[in-house]
């Protein structure tokens, strides 16, 4: 029973649409017997492009790459369907990102092209549409910026972009299908392909509508994601400009909704360019915000201002602190697949360096790390009964989901309640309260009960030195107390500022009864 009712509090959110093409996607076979040499490609050019910004150095040469931190050389040819360290590190083989690094040569990248294209018909993870939107945009970038005209190169991109034109990700939504957006649009320019302009025509202006929120924060809630996906806004941006083609509405949208993201992403950002790592978030992954805020200004583009509002979280600045807080619903509720249950969880720096931090996302692999990073107990915030707040399972799933029920702010404070633990009668209320030199976090557990197991965590920066002194804590720049009878204990946890890499720091335990406050002084 408790079983369906997790599978009924999964899909019950789906929407109709997605719900249809998910059935689609498995019923109908994927039909890939395409002559590449008979595609009908029609002759193009390389197009017009400002100065991007240049991806990670993930290619070696001899054939030896570096993906997610793991390292893997081919000894004789590609093998673009290797999936020894998981799928996720095939689908990054298969993005061609690397094409687009700095000081690789000419001859190496027209080599990884080939191969690829001497591979295509038996690829299976790399013909997927998700990976044929981003290997699509960077063989473009490749081709155009160094004015190559190659008809084999442009058969297999056409045959690929034939493809998605007819599989846009609807069984999934999100991120996924405003990527298969973005690449056709590039991909339209490129052809000159009328289909393909209609089809990320029709795609980009419902889902930039739906997907970025009023507050210029991606819905989905990871700001990770967001960079990634104001990335691939830019590279639009960039080819609509410098090649004229169409002359519609489209454009201004595009600016428009780049203006709010550019705004939003530099309200969360810290001092020292890094984003908030919540829910499935990671450092050197996506662009950072510099290189992003460096390649709007090459597009002549103008940030928008952000109040923070929609997206539920908040960034408090002060001369000694940075507080960045969440106070905003899981996400979406029809793709929550990269949500945390993180409810009320915050990220503390200090002077510029990271005080209390997220534990991170080291991995998308199914299994405990994958479940342990994405529960409350990894989160600076309440767990109830050692239950997740939302309920999240696999490697993107979500059940029952945490919902937050009221909300008020001012100047110097913010209180809310969210009830992710109403089915075992209780609500948790929490309020933070600032001031120059100081931080208060109050929690109440709103319950008819006495007896719940309620704790707290607080997970700090493996860089931090951390004391436990009675039952106060101390760490560069500030002490920490709680009220009195709150039982603390010291322990190790392991973050990840990286895939697949984890690095021992310290986490505090909290028991209490009912209310806590916790006093951070900054000194």
């Amino acid at each position: 029973m408790e079983s369906f009712q997790r599978y009924w509090n999964t899909v019950r959110y789906l929407k109709a649409r997605q719900i249809f093409y998910q059935l689609r996607h498995r019923l109908i076979r994927r039909n890939w017997n395409v002559d590449v040499n008979s595609t009908g490609a029609v002759p193009v050019f390389p197009l017009r492009l400002s100065s991007s910004v240049a991806s990670p150095v993930s290619f070696h040469g001899e054939n030896k790459f570096t993906f997610l931190n793991r390292t893997q050389e081919f000894k004789e040819n590609i093998q673009w369907n290797f999936h020894d360290h998981g799928k996720l590190w095939t689908y990054n083989l298969n993005y061609f990102d690397f094409l687009n690094q700095p000081g690789i040569s000419q001859p190496d990248a027209l080599k990884l092209i080939t191969s690829f294209c001497d591979y295509h018909l038996n690829a299976r993870d790399g013909r997927e549409p998700y990976p044929i939107s981003l290997r699509g945009i960077n063989w473009i970038k490749f081709l155009s910026t160094n004015n190559i005209s190659n008809a084999r190169f442009n058969d297999v991109l056409k045959a690929d972009y034939d493809y998605l034109a007819d599989h846009p990700e609807y069984h999934l939504l999100g991120n996924h299908l405003l990527e298969n957006g973005f690449s056709l649009l590039i991909g339209a320019y490129y052809f000159h392909n009328d289909k393909y302009y209609q089809a990320a025509k029709s795609i980009l202006i419902a889902e930039l509508d739906e997907q970025i929120l009023a507050d210029g924060a991606h819905f989905e809630l990871s700001p990770m994601y967001h960079q990634v996906l104001l990335y691939r806004l830019l590279d639009c941006i960039n080819v609509v400009t410098n090649n004229p083609w169409k002359d519609d509405d489209l454009s201004m949208l595009l600016v428009t909704k780049a203006g709010e993201m550019l705004g939003w992403l530099s309200a969360v950002t810290f001092s020292d360019g890094s984003i908030p790592m919540v829910n499935d978030s990671i450092y050197g992954i996506a662009p950072t915000t510099t290189e992003l805020l460096r390649y709007a200004e090459r597009l002549k583009l103008n940030k928008l201002e952000s109040p923070l509002r929609e997206s539920g979280y908040r960034m408090i600045r002060t001369t000694k602190y940075e507080l960045f807080i969440d106070a905003g619903q899981i996400g979406p509720d029809y793709i929550p697949g990269h949500a945390h249950s993180d409810t009320f969880n915050f990220i503390l720096f200090a002077k510029g360096k990271p005080i209390v931090i997220e534990v991170g996302t080291s991995t998308y692999e199914t299994g405990s790390r994958r479940l342990m990073e994405r529960s409350a107990k990894s989160h600076n915030t309440v767990v109830i009964d050692n239950r997740n707040q939302s309920d999240v399972w696999a490697s993107f799933r979500v059940g029952r989901r945490a919902h937050i029920i009221s909300i008020s702010e001012n100047d110097s404070s913010i209180s809310a309640e969210h009830d992710g633990y109403r089915r075992i009668g209780a609500i948790h209320q929490r309020k933070w309260t600032w001031s120059d030199n100081e931080i208060v976090i109050e929690d109440n557990v709103l319950s008819e009960r006495a007896d719940h197991d309620l704790k707290a965590y607080l997970h700090f920066d493996p860089s931090c030195r951390v004391e436990l002194t009675g039952d106060v804590i101390s760490a560069p720049g500030l002490r920490i107390s709680f009220d009195a009878g709150t039982e603390v204990e010291l322990m190790e946890y392991e973050a990840a500022n990286s895939y697949n890499v984890l690095e021992k720091g310290k986490l505090v335990e909290l028991t209490f009864r009912q209310r806590l406050q916790t006093k951070i002084l900054l000194t």
